[in-house]
């Protein structure tokens, strides 16, 4: 099952936008807002572009104004500092009383004082003998607060989703496994397995938050080995621990200005295809996705998969890997 906020949101349909999706995500310093249309019969991102926080109702009003964007479907999705994951115990209830089940004992388990919005996704592979979920929280003010002020602006809010969900409809879809290395500036490297375009395993680095600040001469003493270190380690607990075949690739979005000297470096490590993840979509602006966030693109993308059946995302792989 898919993260199923979305069912907070339901409102009657409204005008038809000339847009096909807005992609808009909330993390802790600012909103970020990716836009997809239909040009020549071909999906096109056309918009991009990031408020501050503090005053982003306000700004976004007017630029959601300025651009005719009023009733164009939109899904949110939060920055994973901005939640909360974690696996617990299934609890033995039919699946239309899952969530509910999980909302109490998620609760005692945060000791939130503040009501928690909770949801699940299933687990595709789990190790022997597990009977797990995961479990997503954030604070249900917080999600009114947006979705509230994003239906007051004029945006069709259809869904909410998860930074790790929104980089899986990103992808396209394949049978191989493939690791899509994330990071955010100032932020800790995300690495997502998926498979399929589901998402088998994830895990944070610590310790790589100032990533940007490296020169590529102290790159290459150390830094990367160390994360190739932990790449492997999870490689290695995806194929015996939860049984699954080897990864096929590796895909990276890191802030750095040196991304090519860190996809070589893996590559050597690793003895593996490794390259930059690479949209697969026109872009009608001077914009592009080492400079965008992957999540709002994702989410962007949630909602033109029905509209055009040409394959949206791709990667960017060094030749002689």
């Amino acid at each position: 099952m898919r993260i199923g906020w979305r069912n907070l949101l339901g409102y009657l349909t409204r005008k038809t936008s000339e847009y096909v999706s807005v992609g808009l995500e909330v993390d802790i310093n600012e909103i970020s807002l990716a836009v997809l249309k239909l040009v020549d019969n071909e999906l096109t991102w056309v918009l991009y572009e990031t408020f501050p926080i503090n005053n982003w109702p306000k700004l976004l009003k007017k630029y959601v104004a300025d651009h005719e964007l009023a009733n164009t479907k939109c899904t949110v999705v939060f920055a994973s500092r901005k939640y909360q994951v974690m696996q617990v115990d299934r609890p033995p209830v039919d699946d239309s009383e899952l969530a509910q089940a999980l909302k109490w004992s998620v609760q005692e388990l945060l000791s939130a004082q503040e009501e928690m919005q909770v949801d699940y996704f299933d687990l595709p592979a789990q190790t022997l003998g597990a009977n797990k979920v995961n479990v997503a929280a954030i604070k249900k003010e917080e999600i009114n607060e947006v979705c509230g002020q994003l239906i007051k602006i004029g945006l069709f809010v259809k869904a909410v989703t998860i930074e790790e969900l929104a980089i899986c409809d990103l992808l396209p879809k394949s049978n191989d496994a493939v690791i899509a290395l994330m990071q955010k500036s100032g932020a800790e490297i995300s690495l997502n397995i998926i498979k399929e375009g589901k998402l088998y395993f994830n895990r944070s680095f610590r310790g790589y938050e100032s990533l940007s600040s490296f020169s590529e001469p102290e790159l290459k003493m150390g830094v990367i080995d160390n994360l190739s270190i932990e790449i492997q380690r999870s490689m290695d607990f995806f194929e015996s621990q939860l049984r699954q075949g080897g990864v096929k690739r590796i895909l990276v979005h890191l802030d750095t200005p040196y991304t090519d000297t860190v996809v070589e470096l893996i590559k050597t490590s690793m003895l593996m295809e490794v390259g930059q993840i690479q949209l697969d979509v026109p872009m009608a602006l001077d914009v592009n996705i080492e400079s965008a966030s992957c999540a709002v693109l994702g989410a962007a993308l949630m909602d033109s998969v029905d509209v055009s059946d040409k394959k949206v995302a791709g990667e960017k792989i060094e030749e002689g890997a």
